[in-house]
């Protein structure tokens, strides 16, 4: 079976592990560092690659990354964090680390989607995968494999969409959208919802209208099938009848650890293949 080494860079940590065929065996978590210095950002990169590379023992790199970023030169466009290396070609900078054979980029929200759907096998052919955090993020697969557009929509994108009450989707459809409903801190958002029992008016009209916004992306990339993955992805235990109702098709929350480090590595072996 194939093997890849696979980062999962997100603008707090970065995730690594190893990755055997179908199989991930999660290794070391560092800090991000997103807002420091271009040789702060690249180094913490580089910690983090390196470690991937010695604990699988191959030189081959999955690296799944948020956007925009080029993956064909390996270069971020990112303003919003990372900005001191926006325009920085990192295949350089990870050869140093020791990914010294292929080093394949993968969109952060793909890759989550592809590990997503291996593990929930879904019976439909068209899937849109959401990833549910302190932000949103989302992307269709159709026949185990990503679309990025759908006629005009790009599916990466759907949650700077504008809502009927001028908010962007990243800003109801996720937790920090949920906490603000609540009027709660973010860190004290687990514990409000976990004292829910279902019957919370505040949490039932936040889902109504989450579910509102859901539905419209579901019907404009034809989606069969919703995934819901990510940090807030528990939520969805709370809201799956009312979003099951608006949305017209099958919800199912995926829970498994290390989702993107698998999907990261699917694309690139296919890439490769």
């Amino acid at each position: 079976m194939t093997v890849w080494a696979a980062v999962d860079v997100g603008g707090t940590s970065i995730k690594t592990g190893t990755v055997h065929g179908l199989d991930v065996a999660p290794g070391p978590t560092f800090p991000a560092l997103a807002d420091g210095d271009r040789t702060t950002v690249l180094g913490a990169l580089a910690d983090a690659v390196r470690s991937a590379v010695d604990r699988s023992g191959v030189p081959d790199l999955a690296v799944s990354v948020p956007g925009p970023f080029d993956h064909t030169a390996g270069m971020s466009r990112m303003s919003h964090k990372f900005a001191a290396i926006s325009g920085v070609e990192l295949r350089p900078w990870f050869a140093r680390a020791g990914a010294i054979g292929r080093i394949h980029f993968v969109d952060d929200a793909e890759a989550m989607a592809l590990g997503a759907v291996h593990h929930a096998r879904p019976a439909r052919r068209r899937v849109l995968v959401i990833a549910l955090g302190t932000g949103f993020g989302s992307a269709l697969v159709v026949d185990g494999r990503p679309v990025r557009a759908v006629d005009d929509v790009v599916v990466g994108r759907l949650w700077e969409r504008v809502a009927d009450d001028g908010r962007a989707l990243d800003r109801i459809i996720s937790a920090t959208g949920l906490a603000a409903a609540l009027g709660v801190p973010p860190d004290e958002l687990a514990a409000r919802v976990g004292r829910s029992r279902g019957d919370d008016a505040t949490i039932d009209a936040w889902a109504r209208l989450a579910g509102r916004e859901l539905a419209r992306c579901v019907h404009d990339v034809r989606a069969e099938q919703v995934l819901v993955a990510g940090g807030a992805s528990p939520v969805v235990d709370l809201v799956r009848d009312v979003w099951t109702s608006e949305l017209g098709v099958e919800i199912e929350r995926v829970d498994r650890p290390g989702l993107a480090l698998l999907g990261a590595a699917l694309d690139a072996q296919a890439a490769n293949t």
